[in-house]
């Protein structure tokens, strides 16, 4: 008795496979950033050139600064862009009773703005505490797609 095939045969599958693409799994290494001082507002100069952030981790830091300080729209070269956090819009409310809606919407705000970069995997381990009635402490732990974990705490 010859031997029969359980599974239909489906005219071109062998071809429907060889025509799979593989996923490029290669990490773009990250372009220039140079050093901004956000107390000053402003690049920070050595000897009259711009001073570069050599590793990726303080690339990413600063990149994650510039990001939850930029509120939509406020800056002509982002306007059009997908470059801002809208934690603003909860700083400054009423909280009394409203406290832990605002912490969600902060953290929130926070994790959508930095998912937007290409190497942050995760944000997780979220603290928010409210300082005074128009600043708030965010502390979170952001996993880069390397594997590697940065630690963050923005006053906003």
């Amino acid at each position: 008795m010859a031997a029969t095939n359980m599974l239909p045969l489906i005219p071109g599958l062998q071809e429907q496979i060889d025509n799979i693409q593989t996923v490029n799994t290669t990490i773009e290494p990250l372009g220039r950033a140079m050093k901004f001082d956000f107390v000053n507002k402003c690049f920070v100069l050595q000897d009259g050139r711009p001073v570069e952030l050599s590793t990726d981790e303080e690339k990413i830091q600063q990149w994650i600064r510039l990001i939850i300080l930029t509120y939509k729209d406020t800056y002509d070269i982002y306007k059009g862009t997908d470059f801002y956090c809208n934690v603003k819009d909860a700083i400054g409310k009423k909280m009394s009773g409203y406290n832990a809606f605002y912490q969600s919407e902060i953290q929130r705000e926070v994790r959508e703005a930095l998912l937007k970069h290409r190497y942050i995997a995760s944000v997780d381990n979220f603290s928010i505490v409210q300082t005074d009635k128009r600043t708030w402490n965010v502390q979170y732990v952001v996993t880069l797609i390397t594997g590697q974990t940065v630690s963050n705490e923005e006053v906003v």
